[in-house]
C-alpha cells in the first residue's frame, strides 16, 4: 500500500520531468497535455486493470485531503497558485477515472459479444431446425394451429429462422431488411408477388402470417392473434372495439349483452379483454338485465339500480345517495302498508290505450306507430 502511495507522489510530483522526456510527436499528438491523462496511458500499458483503478482511487484520495487541508488557511476569496493546481489535478484525476470507466464498459460489451455470439448462434440453429420440423409435420399430418399459443411459439421460431445469427454477425444488416420487408407486408401496406420459386423457409413465414394476424370485423384492421377475440360466431374483435362494443351496452340496454350474429358474447372469454372495473360493471349489468322485478332508487336525481339480497327487507338502501327506497311501491321508504295506486294507474292506462312492458312490468306510452309490441 505505501508503495502505491509513493507511485500516487511519484506520478503528481513527477511528471513534469516525464512531460519533458517524451518524444514532440507523442506530445504534439495527443489531445490531452495533462498530467492525468499520461498517467492514464501510463496505466494502461504497465498496470493491469485492478491495479490501475486502485491507484487512480488513491491518487483522488490525495487530491481530496491535500486540497481539505489547505481549506480555512488562506483567503476565501482567494485561490493560491498551489490551490489552483491542486483543483486542477482532481479535476483531470475525475476525467481520467471516467475514460477509464468507458474503457471497462466498452471491453466489457466487446467480451460478452465474442463470447455469447457462438451460444445465440447455436440456440437460433436448433431453434430454426425445430420450427422446420413442425412445420414438415403439419403439412404431413394436415393440421392447421389455431391456438394463440401455438401461433406465438410458431412466429418467434419464425421470426428467429428468418433473422438467425447463424451466418454470423456480419450479415445482420442484410437479414434486418429482409425482417423490415416482411413487416411491412404483415402490416397490409404493400403486396408483392415473386416472379420465380421461392425458398421454403420464406414460405413458411409467409403461410404463418395469415394465421398471426387476423382482421377485426369492426375496425377492419389487421391485429395480432393474441390481441384479438374471437366470438361465438367466429367473429374477431380487436381488443379496443371489443372494449367499445362493452361499455356501448351499459349506456345503451338494448345493446346489452354485447353480442355478434345475435349471440351474446361468452363473459369468461372476454374477460381477458376487459379491466376489472368494466368486469365489476358488466357482472352488476347482468344482474340487472336478468331482473324482472327491477328495484331503482326513488331519488330521481340517482335512479341507481337497488339489486335484491338475500335477506327479506322492507327497505332497500342506495349505496350511492343513502336513500332507502321501498321494493313494494318503488316510492321512497315509509312505515305501514304501501298505497295501492296501481288500480287507479291502470285503469287511467286502459282508458288512454298504454300498454306494459311484458318484461319489466312497467307502463309504455305509444306515440305513434301501431299498438303491436314486441
Amino acid at each position: 500500500m505505501a508503495g502505491l502511495h509513493n507511485l500516487s507522489y511519484y506520478i503528481i510530483y513527477g511528471l513534469p520531468q516525464l512531460e519533458f522526456s517524451l518524444s514532440p510527436p507523442f506530445y504534439t499528438n495527443t489531445s490531452f497535455t495533462s498530467r492525468a491523462f499520461i498517467a492514464c496511458n501510463l496505466f494502461y500499458s504497465v498496470m493491469h486493470e485492478p491495479t490501475e483503478e486502485l491507484v487512480l482511487r488513491l491518487m483522488q484520495d490525495d487530491a481530496t485531503c491535500a486540497l481539505g487541508l489547505m481549506k480555512g488557511k488562506e483567503r476565501s476569496d482567494q485561490m493560491t497558485d498551489h490551490e489552483l493546481a491542486l483543483t486542477e489535478w482532481a479535476r483531470e484525476l475525475r476525467h481520467c477515472a471516467c475514460t477509464f470507466e468507458d474503457y471497462k464498459m466498452a471491453k466489457s460489451l466487446a467480451t460478452a459479444v465474442s463470447h455469447d455470439g457462438v451460444a445465440l448462434a447455436a440456440a437460433t440453429e436448433e431453434e430454426n431446425r425445430a420450427f422446420q420440423d413442425r412445420m414438415t409435420a403439419l403439412q404431413f399430418g394436415g393440421l392447421n394451429p389455431s391456438t394463440p399459443d401455438q401461433l406465438l411459439g410458431q412466429k418467434t421460431a419464425a421470426m428467429a429462422g428468418l433473422t438467425g445469427l447463424v451466418g454470423g454477425f456480419n450479415t445482420v444488416s442484410e437479414q434486418s431488411r429482409s425482417t423490415d420487408t416482411i413487416e411491412v407486408r404483415r402490416s397490409g401496406l404493400i403486396e408483392t408477388e415473386s416472379p420465380g420459386a421461392e425458398s421454403s423457409k420464406v414460405a413458411a413465414a409467409r403461410n404463418l402470417d395469415c394465421q398471426t394476424h387476423l382482421k377485426c370485423v369492426a375496425c377492419m384492421e389487421a391485429k395480432l392473434s393474441f390481441d384479438i377475440f374471437k366470438a361465438t360466431c367466429s367473429h374477431y374483435y380487436c381488443r379496443n372495439c371489443t372494449g367499445r362494443l362493452v361499455h356501448d351496452s351499459f349506456v345503451d340496454e338494448s345493446l346489452f349483452p354485447p353480442k355478434c350474429c345475435r349471440v351474446p358474447f361468452p363473459l369468461p372469454t372476454m374477460k381477458a379483454f376487459l379491466d376489472e372495473e368494466m368486469i365489476r360493471k358488466f357482472e352488476e349489468k347482468t344482474v340487472e338485465h336478468n331482473d324482472f322485478n327491477r328495484t331503482y332508487c326513488a331519488n330521481l336525481s340517482c335512479s341507481r339500480y337497488l339489486p335484491p339480497t338475500s335477506m327479506t327487507l322492507t327497505t332497500r338502501l342506495c349505496p350511492s345517495c343513502n336513500t332507502e327506497t321501498c321494493p313494494t311501491c318503488k316510492q321512497r321508504a315509509h312505515a305501514g302498508v304501501c298505497v295501492n295506486g296501481e288500480v287507479e294507474i291502470l285503469k287511467m292506462a286502459e282508458a288512454e290505450g298504454w300498454q306494459r312492458c311484458a318484461r319489466c312490468r312497467n307502463m309504455v306510452e305509444l306515440k305513434s306507430g301501431c299498438n303491436h309490441i314486441t
